[in-house]
């Protein structure tokens, strides 16, 4: 379905639970950060073809990849777009004119006919179709342009009178094209920074599409088998459009308006070029800080360049290297190579990068609807929770990643041990058929983390403001909790672990976001109703119990302790997450439930 007609028929609503897509699952051997890398440019300013260490670009601006290998540039300092061959020779496929003035920057033109001869002004982004054309996105001519066969033309739009006219092509007009994608189908899509999203079919009709976007810039499309995604990088932030989905607007400093995103509190950035990697997680270039994000799971973090939090956002440079150490300088357009890895039009360092693979789980856990699929070859213990199993941090330093290392030692039968996280925002008790049946059935373990807002997502009629019915939410919440497990292939090999909020037990927990975020006033000393119910939930549903308030309460209560919740949001701090990994891994020792015989 064209994506203008599927925007007229999405669903009414869209819930939160999103999910990391499975085309980067975790895998043995990847890093934990990408590797970057240079692809062509010698980082000198000029026009030169030739060998991709002496090729020469002015200010490259968009990426793009064909099915053949080829990656295509649009210099928008040098008015010329580029061919990056599979063997890294670099040509100028189409663009002539003036050569430079000062050696940074070439006067544009408009001009089309043979290629050699044709003239760009301020080309920004570019796509490349299956039947071997480039197209253009002509940004200070207002259209957009097509080489095929050696020849430029104008595919749609007019120079001469920029506007915002959908309909044929030679109707259509444009103002300020930025970012091209294509789908499958051959559905070209147009970032316009001053006239919004367009689509033009393979029909040549011109479409406007119902997206509320400011100055976009950048645009990505990802597909899973008939579900169309698509990403749109803007002033604002990141738009998502899912199937049968509202559209979801992800803003600059928050998700919603209501958590940080990222450990550290690291805000999404200002995106400007986007590559979708799967359903719900894409790589985006952040020129303010000259950074590559990761944004998936709601949400975002800087997985390549270093960044630095405050005015001036001095990060800036050249460096091939891993992770944080490489450098970046404005890195604009972006695009994913068949294998998962990305090249990034890195304009102020007058290169093409490539950032490689790298587990995903260094930056997110995966949620409901994507989990990986449980591989034999590992004992596979699945942590099943809301956002306090994932939020705020990253594989390595969270829950999951700290039990993973904890248990590491151990083996079953000479498997390793593996530990995946199932999540949502809002995880409820009751009956999880699907989830509990497709998704972690065949867990050789299931560890539960449940806290009260498990209560209030699940039973909002029993949890008011001022009363909450106790007897009801045990008998009900026990209930699904029973059911629940009796999905699992496994029932026996289950613990549930309790854990309060902060306010709940402590009074000096998250005292920023209470006073400053209004949230939590109402509960201004600790909750222990709230402890109760989950305990007597837990032990009613005849399930093992780990009460992590315990252990908690203990530590809070030592001199010179160390935060176990965050202060911009209520979600563990690294502190907690290791206190919890450690508390639930000394269980499981103590069982070892991994030997057969003696669960």
């Amino acid at each position: 379905m064209l994506l203008h007609q599927a925007l007229r028929r999405v669903a009414v609503g869209f819930a939160l639970a999103t999910a990391c897509g499975t085309s980067a699952p975790a895998q043995e051997g990847l890093p934990e950060f990408p590797l970057v890398s240079t692809v062509a440019g010698s980082g000198v300013s000029g026009l030169a073809d030739g060998s991709a260490a002496n090729a020469q670009f002015v200010f490259p601006t968009g990426v793009a990849i064909d099915g053949h290998g080829n990656t295509y540039v649009a210099d928008a300092g040098g008015e010329r777009i580029k061919e990056i061959s599979p063997d890294g020779t670099v040509r100028t496929i189409a663009g002539g004119g003036p050569t430079s003035f000062g050696g940074l920057w070439v006067e544009g033109g408009y001009l089309d006919g043979p290629a050699s001869q044709a003239r760009f002004s301020v080309p920004m982004g570019v796509a490349a179709d299956s039947a071997g054309a480039v197209y253009v996105a002509d940004a200070g001519n207002h259209v957009i342009r097509k080489i095929k066969d050696g020849v430029v033309s104008t595919f749609a739009g007019d120079q001469s009178a920029p506007g915002d006219a959908v309909g044929a092509l030679k109707d259509s007009r444009f103002r300020r094209p930025d970012g091209l994608a294509f789908d499958r189908e051959g559905d070209l899509y147009v970032a316009d920074l001053q006239g919004g999203i367009r689509e033009i079919t393979p029909q040549g009709q011109v479409v406007a599409l119902d997206l509320k976007v400011d100055r976009p810039t950048g645009i990505s499309v990802y597909e899973n088998g008939s579900e169309k995604y698509v990403a749109v990088a803007d002033y604002q932030g990141i738009v998502l459009v899912f199937p049968h989905r509202d559209p979801l607007r992800v803003p600059l400093r928050t998700i919603e308006g209501v958590v940080e995103g990222a450990e550290g509190s690291a805000p999404l950035g200002y995106p400007s070029g986007i590559a979708m990697l799967g359903p719900h997680s894409m790589l985006y270039t952040d020129p303010r800080t000259d950074t590559i994000r990761l944004y998936c799971d709601l949400q975002t973090r800087v997985v390549a360049g270093r960044s630095y939090d405050d005015v001036e956002n001095d990060g800036g440079g050249f460096r091939d290297a891993s992770g944080s150490a490489a450098l970046f300088n404005a890195p604009l357009g972006v695009a994913a190579e068949a294998d998962g890895s990305v090249l990034v039009a890195d304009a102020g360092n007058r290169r093409i990068r490539r950032v490689s693979r790298f587990d995903v789980r260094s930056a997110v856990n995966p949620q409901l609807d994507e989990i990986p699929e449980l591989d034999p070859a590992y004992y596979n213990i699945v942590f099943v929770g809301n956002s306090f199993a994932w939020f705020d941090t990253d594989f390595t330093h969270s829950i999951a990643g700290n039990l993973e290392r904890d248990l590491e030692r151990f083996k079953s039968h000479g498997k390793p041990i593996r530990v995946t996280v199932v999540s949502s925002p809002g995880l409820a008790l009751q009956p999880e058929e699907t989830l509990f049946k497709e998704y972690i059935g065949d867990a050789d373990f299931t560890v539960l983390l449940l806290n009260s807002l498990t209560y209030s997502v699940s039973y909002p009629d029993l949890m008011t403001a001022n009363q909450v019915n106790v007897a009801e939410v045990v008998s009900r919440s026990s209930a699904s909790l029973r059911r629940d497990v009796s999905y699992l292939s496994k029932p026996k090999n289950v613990v549930g672990v309790i854990h309060p909020w902060p306010w709940e037990f402590s009074g000096s927990e998250t005292t920023y976001h209470r006073l400053y975020e209004k949230i939590g006033q109402e509960w201004l000393f600790p909750v222990p109703s709230f402890h109760r119910m989950l305990i007597d939930t837990v032990v009613e549903a005849d399930i093992p119990l780990i009460d992590f308030w315990t252990a908690l309460t203990e530590h809070e209560a030592a001199a010179d302790r160390v935060p176990y919740f965050g202060s911009a949001n209520p979600h563990f701090s690294r502190a907690g997450r290791e206190l919890l990994a450690q508390t639930v891994a000394d269980w499981l020792i103590a069982r070892h439930p991994w030997d057969e015989g003696t669960r």
